[in-house]
């Protein structure tokens, strides 16, 4: 009986895990554009409601979304606030280029 509890206790924790980092994954669309001035520069997307992420992501994604400069693309990963500029930080897990625009 013990270990059924146990089981069902580990079960309920691993689903409430998951659950909670897919609701934490966001799908932005935009144009991807550098921004900053020389040597500070970064990437960053706008969306269609000129709202401006910037963008975190390993070096392979990174390489892809710089490849895609100016073109309209879909970026899905989580999004932080900096607390110290209130710039929000797109952190990017994937990249599909768009068709919509």
């Amino acid at each position: 009986m013990k270990k059924n509890i146990l089981i069902v206790f580990l079960l309920a924790i691993f689903s409430s895990t998951v659950f909670s980092m897919s609701k934490n994954s966001v799908t932005v669309e935009g144009y991807i554009s550098t921004y900053g001035n020389m040597p500070f520069t970064y990437l960053g997307i706008t969306t269609s409601d000129d709202e401006l992420y910037i963008i975190e992501a390993s070096e392979k994604i990174m390489d892809k979304i710089e490849n895609l400069k100016g073109t309209y693309i879909k970026l899905t990963g989580t999004v932080r606030i900096d607390e110290n500029t209130s710039t929000k930080i797109l952190t990017v897990t994937k990249v599909k280029k768009s068709s919509e625009h």
